[in-house]
């Protein structure tokens, strides 16, 4: 790995963080406008930021860069009868170069209490699959290992076991001082992180840990890449440094576990957790979906995020920009995974790629897709409190969608027939074979193929819809901003411009078979991924709901 995947591994507070701007400066805490708000269940407000901030620094514990702190409840210091600092992981499932365990060590170290690391099996969002859950499953015993390594103790809880608000009330278990957690821009985590900040006594901390950039510092949805880019390029220099700690960083004070923790129901203190198989077993009797095929030789974890990081600056990132968005030599980085499960920090992707020895138009065109566009979907999670359906779609997409709603469709397909990739379209139907059998579909395709659930379904709400639950299902980066940004991208006009009006699709941009198979050898991608399975027999999608 490049010596620049490792850099800034100092605690950054203070003078010390400017001094991970290449450009000398610091970041305006107020680059938010204090009377901004949203319609989401916990506002991102200049207020909030500075309580949560006061906190921290009132401790000596502020180990990140301001912008990426948010107190979710009102609670203005920390509980000085606590008997421990918890972090609660969630999302940033790493041990090292990870910044909200940054702030709990500094925190515990600050108040000499031990630190607890809790992480909490639940159901998951609206899509999860066992698929899911065993790629994320067998990380954890890495992660765990690293996250004692810096002085914590961590507490796996079961799906069924102790809910986490009983762990972190002021008369439970962990009896916390300060909760910090992970931040994570999609509805259903934001409602749990502020269902828990509710009931409880201690102040809940969220750290932006997910971006290069803090998402504070674009304090409103960005009408497209081109208006985000400008903005983000002048301030990157000030947060690209912030790798947070390896594993020889800082260490929390060497304090017993609150001993009462470990009687509860569900709960296993680590390295001692149970089996996976077992666990999968558990998952399935509670419900989680099994229609998604596992994908057990998936390398999962730390290491194997930066064993893939490592082989595509060495050998693929060379030609990179040329070779993106031609799906037969996939040629993209294949991080994907990794990041949406946090095993690996965004920053420490971004300046690995750029410290290789690599074209810079190569390395600029990595950065434009990993974080111009990766943040830019964030921003429109973050901020559109609709993102997640059609109604998140800008009015010219909506209203001309609508217009074209009885237009009529040459190729109606039921949902059993696309799941299976057995229309009359060779290439969505490899795109789908794809997705399905690894768990990646290319990006460029992910454009064509949400595009013709559009053409071929009933409605352009129901097209959406199931755009997002199959790449939810099969994806293993899906259940992800990225992947709510896609689809409203591709059926809603989402950071798009009106294209020249046409049947069904109004003014939302069209993609054809024709003129997609044209751009790179989609024979060879649909040899590839179809085989001797090519198109349906014309006719069998009509009238089939």
């Amino acid at each position: 790995m490049p010596k620049a995947a490792t850099a800034g591994q100092g605690r950054i507070r203070g003078s010390e963080r400017s001094n991970t701007s290449r450009s000398g400066g610091r970041a305006n805490l107020s680059v938010m406008d204090p009377e901004t708000t949203t319609s989401l269940c916990t506002p991102w407000t200049h207020a909030r930021q500075q309580r949560a901030v006061a906190v921290l620094a009132g401790i000596d514990a502020d180990a990140c860069a301001p912008e990426r702190l948010l107190a979710w409840n009102d609670v203005a210091t920390h509980a000085a009868d606590g008997r421990s600092v918890v972090y609660w992981m969630a999302r940033a499932q790493r041990g090292s170069h990870n910044l909200a365990l940054d702030c709990a060590v500094a925190a515990a170290r600050a108040l000499d209490l031990p630190l607890v690391v809790v992480f909490r099996r639940f159901a998951g969002p609206a899509g999860t699959e066992l698929r899911h859950v065993e790629f994320m499953l067998r990380a954890l015993p890495e992660t765990f290992d690293d996250c004692i390594a810096r002085g914590a103790h961590v507490l796996f809880v079961e799906q069924d076991g102790v809910p986490i608000v009983e762990l972190l009330a002021r008369d439970g278990a962990l009896r916390p001082a300060l909760v910090i957690t992970d931040d994570d821009v999609m509805a259903g985590a934001r409602r749990g992180r502020e269902h828990v900040a509710n009931s409880i006594s201690a102040p809940l901390i969220s750290v932006d840990a997910d971006v290069v950039v803090p998402g504070a510092c674009f304090p409103r949805q960005e009408y497209a890449a081109r208006t985000l880019r400008p903005r983000l390029h002048r301030v990157l220099a000030q947060f690209d440094g912030e790798l947070g700690h390896g594993l020889d960083g800082p260490t929390a004070p060497a304090h017993p576990v609150p001993a009462a923790a470990l009687q509860l129901a569900g709960v296993h203190l680590a390295p001692a957790i149970p089996a996976l198989d077992d666990l999968l077993a558990h998952a399935r009797a509670a419900g989680t979906p099994d229609g998604a095929s596992l994908l057990t030789s998936a390398p999962s974890g730390t290491r194997a995020a930066r064993a893939r990081l490592e082989a595509f600056v060495n050998e693929e990132l060379h030609g990179y920009a040329a070779r993106r968005n031609r799906p037969e030599l996939d040629g993209t980085s294949h991080i994907s995974p990794f990041v949406h499960f946090g095993q690996v920090a965004p920053h420490e992707v971004l300046a690995t790629v750029r410290a290789a020895e690599a074209p810079a138009v190569d390395i600029d065109t990595f950065v434009e897709e990993f974080v111009v566009r990766r943040e830019l979907a964030y921003n429109f999670v973050r901020w559109n409190p609709h993102a997640h359906e059609l109604e998140g779609a800008p009015e010219w997409a909506r209203r001309s969608l609508a217009t074209h709603a009885a237009d009529p469709r040459e190729w109606l397909w039921n949902e059993d027939d696309l799941a299976a990739g057995t229309t009359h379209d060779p290439l969505w139907n490899a795109a789908q074979h794809q997705m399905v059998e690894t768990g990646s579909m290319h990006g460029y395709l992910r454009m064509y193929w949400a595009k013709k659930l559009l053409e071929w379904r009933p409605d352009a709400a129901g097209a959406f819809e199931l755009a997002l639950r199959f790449n939810d299902r099969w994806s293993l980066d899906g259940r992800d901003p990225n992947g709510v940004t896609g689809v409203a991208w591709a059926i809603g006009g989402v950071h798009d411009r009106p294209w020249h009006e046409r049947e069904i699709f109004g003014q939302v941009r069209f993609m054809s078979l024709a003129s997609t198979g044209r751009k790179f050898d989609s024979k060879a991608y649909i040899a590839r991924w179809n085989g001797a399975n090519g198109a349906a027999v014309p006719g069998r999608g009509i009238s089939l709901f």
